[in-house]
């Protein structure tokens, strides 16, 4: 049994109904980001560079497990990232960025200060926080519940 709590056999003897349940997920996720960005998944992707960046010093350590993620972003103590970092993180264009970029901003979604550095904004954590990822913790579990059958050992 490996680290992550499966067999590479029992992996080996359900790999297509695993393939299909993690599809699912996939899939259903992928959807709800399609309409939450008008079908414009660069644009997400380029938003979750900015917050997962923004908040990469947040989330270390135990300052996670109890981390109020609303405070640190009204108080604007959040790690500043600028378009050649996520430039070279997305490997989108620098100047196909700085569109999506200007698409965020007036959205209200993301913060450009005057150094030109970008932070996600409190309407950004109102708009994609709580009932977002609520929404995709619910699709991870069931999904994980419906992979734990297919990954006993007792199945290969």
């Amino acid at each position: 049994m490996s680290k992550t709590g499966f067999s590479d056999s029992a992996y080996a003897a359900n790999e297509g109904g695993i393939a299909m349940v993690m599809g699912e997920l996939m899939l259903v996720h992928l959807r709800r980001i399609y309409q939450a960005f008008d079908g414009d998944l660069m644009l997400a992707m380029i938003l979750a560079e900015i917050a997962h960046y923004n908040m990469q010093d947040l989330v270390r350590g135990e300052r996670f497990r109890n981390a109020d993620i609303a405070a640190y972003v009204a108080e604007n103590r959040l790690k500043p990232v600028n378009t050649l970092s996520l430039s070279q993180s997305c490997g989108i264009p620098r100047e196909t960025l700085r569109r999506k970029i200007r698409t965020l901003v007036d959205a209200g979604l993301i913060q450009k200060n005057q150094d030109g550095s970008l932070h996600v904004t409190e309407k950004c954590l109102a708009r994609f926080g709580p009932d977002f990822n609520k929404a995709l913790l619910k699709d991870i579990l069931t999904c994980s519940a419906r992979l734990e059958p297919l990954l006993a050992e007792k199945n290969t």
